[in-house]
Protein backbone atom coordinates (compact mmCIF):
# COMPACT_ATOMS: atom_id res chain seq x y z
CA UNK A 1 0.00 0.00 0.00
CA UNK A 2 0.76 3.47 -0.88
CA UNK A 3 0.94 6.49 1.47
CA UNK A 4 -2.13 8.72 1.18
CA UNK A 5 -1.49 12.12 -0.57
CA UNK A 6 -3.12 15.38 -0.07
CA UNK A 7 -2.45 18.57 -2.02
CA UNK A 8 -0.20 22.00 0.00
CA UNK A 9 -0.89 24.34 -2.74
CA UNK A 10 2.33 25.98 -1.58
CA UNK A 11 4.61 23.86 -3.31
CA UNK A 12 2.74 23.85 -6.56
CA UNK A 13 5.18 24.17 -9.60
CA UNK A 14 5.00 27.56 -10.48
CA UNK A 15 6.28 26.28 -14.09
CA UNK A 16 3.24 24.22 -15.33
CA UNK A 17 1.01 25.84 -18.20
CA UNK A 18 -2.66 26.56 -17.35
CA UNK A 19 -3.58 23.78 -19.51
CA UNK A 20 -1.42 20.94 -17.20
CA UNK A 21 -2.82 22.95 -14.18
CA UNK A 22 -6.50 22.05 -15.38
CA UNK A 23 -5.62 18.78 -16.99
CA UNK A 24 -4.82 16.65 -13.32
CA UNK A 25 -7.44 17.93 -11.19
CA UNK A 26 -10.07 16.65 -13.58
CA UNK A 27 -8.11 13.43 -14.06
CA UNK A 28 -7.78 12.49 -10.68
CA UNK A 29 -11.65 13.72 -9.63
CA UNK A 30 -12.49 11.55 -12.05
CA UNK A 31 -10.24 8.84 -11.15
CA UNK A 32 -11.67 9.22 -7.63
CA UNK A 33 -14.83 9.62 -8.71
CA UNK A 34 -15.50 6.52 -10.24
CA UNK A 35 -17.07 3.52 -8.34
CA UNK A 36 -15.68 0.91 -10.32
CA UNK A 37 -12.08 2.11 -9.28
CA UNK A 38 -12.93 2.58 -5.24
CA UNK A 39 -10.85 -0.58 -5.20
CA UNK A 40 -8.12 1.01 -6.45
CA UNK A 41 -8.18 4.21 -6.14
CA UNK A 42 -9.82 6.22 -3.30
CA UNK A 43 -10.26 8.69 -0.85
CA UNK A 44 -9.93 8.47 2.47
CA UNK A 45 -12.25 8.04 4.84
CA UNK A 46 -11.95 11.90 6.43
CA UNK A 47 -12.10 13.32 2.61
CA UNK A 48 -8.83 15.50 3.75
CA UNK A 49 -6.08 12.86 1.27
CA UNK A 50 -6.44 9.91 -1.30
CA UNK A 51 -4.70 6.81 -1.82
CA UNK A 52 -3.93 4.32 -4.80
CA UNK A 53 -4.95 0.61 -3.19
CA UNK A 54 -3.48 -1.90 -5.36
CA UNK A 55 -0.58 -0.39 -7.26
CA UNK A 56 -0.76 -3.17 -9.96
CA UNK A 57 -3.82 -2.95 -10.86
CA UNK A 58 -3.93 0.92 -11.19
CA UNK A 59 -0.78 0.89 -13.48
CA UNK A 60 -2.13 -1.84 -15.51
CA UNK A 61 -5.73 -0.30 -15.67
CA UNK A 62 -5.83 2.99 -14.53
CA UNK A 63 -3.03 4.63 -15.94
CA UNK A 64 -3.28 3.79 -19.16
CA UNK A 65 -6.95 4.71 -19.52
CA UNK A 66 -6.55 8.32 -17.90
CA UNK A 67 -2.70 9.15 -18.92
CA UNK A 68 -0.57 8.36 -21.86
CA UNK A 69 1.85 6.36 -20.24
CA UNK A 70 2.21 3.02 -17.76
CA UNK A 71 4.65 4.18 -15.62
CA UNK A 72 3.35 5.29 -11.61
CA UNK A 73 7.08 7.09 -10.94
CA UNK A 74 5.91 9.82 -13.47
CA UNK A 75 2.08 9.74 -12.49
CA UNK A 76 3.56 10.85 -8.24
CA UNK A 77 6.16 13.12 -10.42
CA UNK A 78 3.46 14.84 -11.61
CA UNK A 79 1.18 14.84 -8.41
CA UNK A 80 4.00 16.17 -6.43
CA UNK A 81 4.79 18.94 -9.07
CA UNK A 82 0.92 19.88 -8.50
CA UNK A 83 1.15 20.57 -5.17
CA UNK A 84 0.54 17.03 -3.79
CA UNK A 85 2.94 15.40 -0.60
CA UNK A 86 2.92 12.06 0.91
CA UNK A 87 1.54 11.54 4.39
CA UNK A 88 3.71 8.72 5.57
CA UNK A 89 2.27 8.23 9.22
CA UNK A 90 -0.56 9.62 10.91
CA UNK A 91 -4.40 9.73 9.89
CA UNK A 92 -3.74 11.12 7.09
Amino acid sequence: RSDPLFYDPSFSDLFQTQDQRRKLPAKLNNMLSDPELIDIISWMPHGRSWRVIDKQQFINEVLPSHFSHKTYASFIRLVNAWGFRRVPTGND
